[in-house]
């Protein structure tokens, strides 16, 4: 399957050290958050992504050559324990949520157009707490799921005209 990658991330892919990046837009009831792999604050995309370096993990993103919905799950450790209560709160299921995958030209400077990996919604979270930090698991579902999910549907005449 072709990747419609610009020319400056081919060639970023292809040089000889590569400076990979993970970008994560979680939407939640408040709005959106915006992660990134590396540390610090940079700008990307119209918004600041805030750096969380080794705490983001992303195991897989699979694909299929047969239509069928493959879900992720988006790891966020080393999470203040405060911050419990807001991902109960404001994590919703069914909001979007967005992984690109992308390269560094420079400490700081994100290549032009990172590769959409995946286009998802929340499916569920869960927390792991020890008291000072948390485990944040994000079950992410392909969009596709929605085949899997019964239309019921009658032959009334208030249904016909929906």
């Amino acid at each position: 399957m072709s990747r419609s990658l610009t020319g400056a991330m081919l060639t970023q892919t292809l040089a000889a050290s590569l400076m990979p990046a993970i970008f994560v837009q979680l939407d939640t009831a408040v709005g959106s958050t915006y992660f990134w792999s590396g540390y610090g604050s940079i700008s990307w995309d119209s918004h600041t992504w805030t750096g969380v370096g080794n705490f983001l993990r992303v195991p897989d993103i699979s694909e299929m050559n047969k239509v069928e919905a493959a879900g992720s799950q988006l790891i966020l450790s080393g999470v203040d324990a405060s911050l419990i209560s807001s991902v109960r709160d404001d994590l919703r299921r069914y909001l979007p949520c967005k992984v690109w995958i992308g390269a560094m030209s420079a400490p700081q400077t994100v290549v032009a157009d990172p590769y959409l990996a995946l286009n998802g919604r929340v499916d569920s979270a869960s927390v792991m707490a020890d008291g000072r930090t948390a485990i944040i698991t994000v079950a992410i579902e392909n969009r596709l799921i929605n085949m899997t999910i019964p239309r019921y549907r009658f032959y009334s005449d208030f249904d016909q005209r929906i």
